[in-house]
């Protein structure tokens, strides 16, 4: 668990360097067409589907009763990354925990 937090802060700390990322993360910011800038929130977005991936297995491997945040963050992301979205919605297989809990909940469902 702790190591997935770790990851978690290591995003937040880049973005935290680059702040014209943040609403690219958390306002709903669609990708930009920018090549560089582009790159750099894909690649980020690699980074953070990882480390939310790892965090929804790790809780499934060794549950915590009434710890629910890393699902929640993750559907939290759905709403406000289109970054991740495109990430993951590329290889879900990559990412088989994120892809499978936006598939299975209902506000993310189409």
């Amino acid at each position: 668990m702790y190591n997935g937090l770790e990851r978690l802060h290591a995003v937040d700390g880049f973005i935290a360097s680059q702040p014209w990322m943040y609403d690219h993360f958390y306002g709903g910011a669609s990708v930009p067409e920018e090549p560089e800038q582009r790159a750099r929130v894909l690649a980020l977005a690699n980074i953070l589907a990882d480390a939310v991936d790892y965090g929804l297995m790790t809780t499934e491997l060794t549950p915590v009763q009434g710890f629910d945040g890393w699902r929640d963050f993750a559907l939290v992301m759905f709403r406000t990354c289109p970054a991740l979205v495109q990430t993951v919605s590329e290889h879900p297989a990559w990412y088989p925990g994120l892809s499978s809990l936006w598939r299975a909940d209902s506000m993310t469902a189409d």
